[in-house]
């Protein structure tokens, strides 16, 4: 099938927000199978727009391959497709921009806007704005002898442009560059000066800055090349404040249509106004194959790490994917070192602490995963995954929150070595264009040294399961459950059950309400982090 190079703006404004430089990927039109089928109509796509009621995602494996091995013919894009007999057809909308305005309970609000200044055969200009925050709502009202704690307030605010140009040899260059600026208070704490009936909690600002640029370009047929390098400036008004830069160069050369030798040199350093700086060498060769139903990577990582000593660490990167007819058959052995600096430890906490006092490189000399997907692109799938790992020099968070109450965290609940297992189980069935359903679950020994890193809190169950349906070509419907079970570090499990909707008025304009935390659950995300209880949102999204 004749395939098209196209400039999508959707795809360049996600992956904007993610940080990545946008590059041009190539796009089948059409997938065509036998049976029944639904355009899907894909519109500009968005992260996630709520105010966020805190959620701790697990870091992800250095393991990068796809975990479900799906092989399919149609390109990698940043919008999923799912290749059924009923969905099998993509429309895009080339639209300018898109603009999403949402307005829910405890005045949580949000505004996602996002335009294309310039879309070409050649150049592509994005520029992404976000907007979320929440005024209203109090964690409790305090016990008997105990002041009231304060509202939680919380202003987010984040402006990103990303460029890409095409230069006539194959030549591509892409830029971003993101301002970041967060307003809020901690606001589960307790303790109230003496005479005094109300919390008043203390506040905080980020600052956080980020720009990198990317060059990959053609020496040769053979030889294609890229030099990368990014900075990242994350700040708070109280407390510490890092400078992080990255700077690196790739190499792959072409033996066969089908395979390929390649390397990568990678520095990294953070610089810590109050912690020990950390430097970091990694050069990471591999030779690669690829063939019909099979790709494989032989390599290793090699990295030079200076910190508080100078260490040199070394790991596999050993991977292998097989589409044996029904089944898909991934492996891998790799692991590697990877930096906790001050701004990871906000991506996996909001409130996390300011004076975090240290930047880690996490070194894991194994990281080994092997799995089977059944049916991976079909109207069924099943699909388990075994993990074992080992980290040391692992950073489980600073749980400023606890402190500001007083709570104190036992130091044998925060190792810095973990090394555990970790099975996954998936599964989902499309019983027809009007219903589908998925699960995914997630069993991890948690305690002491034993347990892999999936969040501050180890849980030792997980589960997210969810239900779409539609029920008519405009409407669309959404339930999911949440499971964070068997927590070590915070008593009591995490349950939500969540319900959305949206109704398409046209091709252009869309309605949505999203009824969060149905079953009211009043918990702990984290020691001193309570979440909210039944909340409700309702907004409206326009393409243009």
């Amino acid at each position: 099938m004749k395939t098209r190079i196209y400039s999508i703006f959707t795809t360049m404004v996600a992956a904007a927000l993610l940080t990545a430089a946008a590059n041009a990927q190539s796009l089948e039109e059409s997938v065509t199978v036998e049976g029944k089928y639904r355009p899907e109509i894909i519109k500009a796509d968005r992260l996630p727009i709520l105010p966020a009621t805190a959620t701790l995602t697990p870091p992800e494996s250095s393991l990068d391959y796809d975990r479900k091995g799906v092989f399919a013919n149609f390109a990698p894009d940043a919008l999923p497709m799912p290749s059924t007999g009923w969905r099998t057809s993509r429309k895009y909308n080339r639209s300018k921009g898109y603009l999403d305005l949402r307005l829910g309970s405890w005045l949580n609000s949000s505004l996602s806007a996002g335009v294309a200044a310039v879309d070409n055969a050649d150049t592509r200009l994005g520029i992404a704005l976000q907007h979320n925050s929440t005024s209203l709502w109090q964690a409790w009202t305090g016990k008997q002898g105990q002041p009231d704690a304060d509202k939680r307030f919380r202003y987010d605010e984040t402006i990103n442009a990303a460029l890409s140009h095409r230069f006539h040899s194959a030549c591509v260059l892409s830029a971003d560059v993101r301002y970041h600026l967060g307003y809020f208070n901690y606001y589960g704490t307790t303790a109230a000066p003496s005479g005094e009936s109300r919390v008043k909690a203390p506040t905080q600002t980020i600052n956080d800055i980020y720009a990198g640029a990317d060059w990959t370009a053609k020496a040769s047929d053979a030889l294609t090349y890229s030099v990368n390098a990014n900075a990242r400036h994350f700040a708070y008004r109280e407390g510490e404040r890092e400078t992080a830069v990255n700077a690196g160069a790739g190499l792959r050369h072409s033996l066969s249509s089908s395979s390929g030798l390649e390397a990568e040199l990678l520095y990294s350093g953070v610089v810590n106004d109050i912690a020990s700086n950390v430097n970091r060498v990694k050069l990471t060769p591999a030779y690669t194959l690829a063939r019909d139903g099979m790709s494989l990577r032989i390599g290793m990582e090699l990295a030079l790490v200076n910190g508080d000593r100078t260490r040199f660490r070394m790991a596999p990167d050993v991977k292998m994917t097989v589409n044996a007819g029904i089944a898909a058959i991934s492996a891998a052995v790799g692991g590697g070192t990877s930096l906790r600096t001050l701004a990871w430890m906000h991506n996996m906490d909001y409130y996390s602490n300011p004076y975090a006092g240290c930047t880690r490189a996490a070194y894991s000399p194994i990281d080994a995963r092997a799995g089977v997907q059944l049916n991976p692109a079909g109207k069924w799938t099943f699909g388990i995954h075994g993990t074992w790992k080992t980290t040391l020099d692992e950073s489980l968070g600073g749980f400023y929150q606890a402190y500001l109450n007083g709570e104190t965290i036992p130091e044998k609940a925060l190792p810095s070595r973990l090394h555990g297992v970790s099975v996954e189980v998936n599964a989902g069935y499309d019983f027809c264009k009007e219903l589908k359903i998925h699960g995914n679950a997630t069993w991890q020994p948690q305690h002491g040294t034993v347990g892999v890193l999936n969040g501050f809190d180890r849980p030792r169950f997980t589960a997210d399961l969810s239900a779409e349906s539609h029920p008519i070509e405009k409407l669309g419907l959404a339930l999911s459950y949440r499971l964070r079970a068997c927590r070590q570090l915070v008593k009591g499990n995490i349950s939500r059950l969540d319900l959305s909707a949206d109704y398409s008025i046209s091709d252009r304009i869309s309605v949505g309400a999203e009824f969060n935390n149905l079953l009211n659950r009043h918990e702990e995300m984290l020691p001193g982090l309570a979440l909210e209880g039944f909340n409700a949102a309702a907004g409206v999204q326009i393409i243009f």
